[in-house]
């Protein structure tokens, strides 16, 4: 009889430590994509591959308002820094802020002026989008 505690305890801790350590490994992998996502879709904004850009925000209307902005913002806007920082992406959580700062020159005046803002990011069927939110205007 004394025994058999000991064995359910071992026979649980088998059962539940490789569920842990899923979990953990799926968190990390969610991490780096996060990362990389917002580095990769910050990079096409500042190099101006707004189709590209648009993929990280989810098809609709807030797609094509995004794509509307950056249209209008190529006419007057140039970048020539970006930031991303680390995100801030809680266990078990499906959002995720990421601080970006970025650095631009109006064509009409050429003088260098830096925005730093938080993007909002969400995860959904396994891919990352980011909440459109105009930083710039």
């Amino acid at each position: 009889m004394r025994g058999l505690p000991a064995f359910v305890a071992i026979a649980f801790l088998a059962l539940v430590t490789p569920a842990c350590v899923g979990a953990k490994k799926a968190y990390h992998k969610a991490f780096d994509d996060l990362g990389g996502a917002s580095r990769l879709f910050n990079d096409y904004v500042r190099w101006g591959y707004n189709d590209k850009a648009g993929e990280f925000i989810e098809e609709g209307a807030t797609r094509d308002a995004f794509l509307h902005w950056r249209e209008g913002m190529d006419k007057t806007l140039r970048f020539t820094d970006v930031h991303v920082g680390t995100a801030n992406f809680p266990e078990n959580a499906k959002e995720a802020t990421v601080p970006v700062t970025l650095t631009f020159y109006r064509n009409d005046s050429l003088t260098e002026q830096t925005a730093s803002f938080t993007e909002h990011w969400y995860l959904k069927e396994m891919h990352w989008y980011v909440r459109f939110e105009p930083w710039v205007k």
